[in-house]
């Protein structure tokens, strides 16, 4: 839906349409408290005019028309702007976590809250990519996968002897690349043979690798000089099995991998000891 949006024509189609009123509830209240009713006033000041509040945009075209309700995107502004709608101040519904009391209607805003979830992730990924390689920060090799574990986007939860939490990656796609997004980009942080990185794309990555610290190196990645948590390294336990089974992988497989480096690596230095002359006299 708000993937092809070209046009205000397209925009329209694909936004909540609101005529004279429109019944919402508010899942999160009490039954009694669940129901109201919004109802737009159409006047002809409000003529190619938008609100935007808590990342939903409602816009009136004409007042003679309807007011329409949309999730906020840059392609929607962009459409607007283009249109030469003003911005305004005013009540923005759908904004606070309530949804159309309308089966059907509260289908179609689901949709659009998940497309628009799509598109600032994609768009988020594109700039990211863009500020690495201006920065001339590249990926590691996919032949290096084995050696890490993603931090899905919803954290995963963890538990010591003293407490319980959810680990979260240090950065999200929901804000765009922000200056404080963007400088944790292309980095990396260790503690206790753990360590945390951010690749081109801002996904974030769990290694028990200290030789792939040298891969991310050599390709672009810095020390975080303001302090990262990392997570699993103050012997915290994985509470979802899968999860766990996945680091444990990890982890076994980082440690063959360090040992076939450390050996290769002692290989080359003898290779590379000097030869000792058969005339030299302190020998």
């Amino acid at each position: 839906m708000l993937h092809h949006i070209k046009s205000l024509d397209d925009l329209k189609e694909v936004s909540i349409r609101v005529d004279r009123s429109m019944e919402v509830r508010f899942p999160t209240l009490l039954p009694s408290q669940m129901l109201d009713v919004y109802r737009p006033f159409l006047s002809e000041d409000k003529r190619q005019t938008f609100c935007e509040l808590n990342n939903v945009i409602t816009f009136i075209d004409d007042p003679n028309d309807a007011e329409y309700i949309v999730p906020s995107t840059r392609a929607v502004k962009t459409i607007l702007n283009l249109n030469k709608f003003h911005q305004r101040q005013g009540i923005v519904p759908l904004c606070n976590g309530d949804v159309p009391n309308d089966s059907a209607l509260c289908k179609k805003w689901q949709r659009l809250m998940a497309d628009r979830i799509d598109i600032l992730r994609s768009e988020f990924m594109e700039d990211s990519r863009a500020y690495c390689y201006e920065h001339h920060i590249t990926d590691i090799p996919m032949s290096l996968g084995m050696l890490m574990m993603e931090i899905p986007e919803c954290g995963f939860g963890v538990t010591t002897v003293h407490y319980s939490e959810i680990v979260r990656p240090p950065i999200s796609f929901e804000n765009g690349l922000t200056p404080e997004v963007a400088a944790k980009l292309g980095t990396y942080a260790t503690r206790n043979d753990v360590t945390i990185f951010i690749n081109q794309y801002g996904r974030c990555y769990l290694t028990h690798s200290k030789y792939l610290i040298d891969e991310l190196k050599r390709n672009g990645y810095q020390l975080y000089q303001n302090g990262m948590n990392v997570p699993l390294s103050s012997g915290e336990a994985i509470m979802s099995a899968d999860l766990a089974a996945r680091w444990y992988r990890v982890v076994q497989d980082c440690a063959t991998y360090d040992k076939k480096c450390a050996s290769a690596a002692k290989r080359k230095k003898d290779t590379d000891k000097p030869l000792i002359s058969e005339h030299d006299d302190r020998y």
